[in-house]
Formats: C-alpha cells, structure tokens, sequence
C-alpha cells in the first residue's frame, strides 16, 4: 500500500514539474503532494475557477453574489466550501488565489473548507448522498 501511494505521489511531482515553468510555483505543488495534500487529478486543469462557481451555482441553486457575500449562514457557507474543495481538487491555483476568487478569503479560510467537506463525505450520509458524486467529478 505503501508503494503504491510512493509511485502515486512520484508521478505527480514527474507531471507538475513536466508542467509547470515557474519553480516557486512548482515547488509549491511538490510541498501539497509531499505532505498529503489532496493529490491532483490527472487532468489538473478540468475546470477554471469560474466553471466551479457556475457547476457550485447550478448544483445549489443559488447566485454568483451568495458565493463571495461575507455571512455565516449555513447554505452560504457550505456553498463556498463546496467550490473552495472543488477548486483544490481540480485546478493548480493555490490557496490564497483560490480564497481571493471566491470572496477574499484567505489560505487558511480554503485549507479549513477542505478539511470540513471531507469530514462531512466521511461522516454525514445525507450530505454524501446528495453531493459526492457532484464534489468528485
């Protein structure tokens, strides 16, 4: 299992320093895989920040303006971390610029939202049964 996560974590660093110019950058992405990070999918651009907030304002039924308005309210929330874990998972954008698309959040703001949706596809049924596959794909 071990070697398999190994090969898993190696390949990614062979793809994004295959990719990626800036080595800032690319030293980043290395950091995310060494440390566990969400490991990146094989297509790492499959969407845009603006593809998210739209499949985020679709799937929810909600508006652009909900996503970046600065509340607490549950639905609010829970839709802007949708679309902070999408963002993770999807694209290469680090946190800060990911936080900053969708309502000036900050790194720490989209590193929380990604830990709580795991934790509700690991612990809440209802909320897995309705969003898993929506969060996934």
């Amino acid at each position: 299992m071990e070697q398999k996560i190994y090969e898993e974590k190696l390949a990614a660093i062979k793809e994004v320093l295959s990719l990626e110019e800036d080595a800032k950058v690319a030293v980043m992405y290395v950091k995310r895989i060494v440390m566990g990070s969400q490991l990146p999918v094989k297509n790492h651009s499959k969407y845009t920040l603006k593809d998210i907030e739209k499949q985020i304002i679709e799937h929810l039924g909600i508006t652009p303006e909900q996503i970046r308005i600065k509340t607490r309210k549950r639905e609010t929330v829970l839709a802007r971390q949708m679309a902070h874990f999408k963002s993770v998972r999807f694209t290469w954008h680090t946190l800060s610029a990911i936080g900053s698309y969708f309502g000036e959040k900050d790194h720490a703001t989209v590193l929380h939202s990604v830990r709580s949706i795991n934790n509700l596809l690991d612990t809440d049924y209802e909320f897995c049964e309705q969003h898993e596959e929506f969060l996934k794909n």
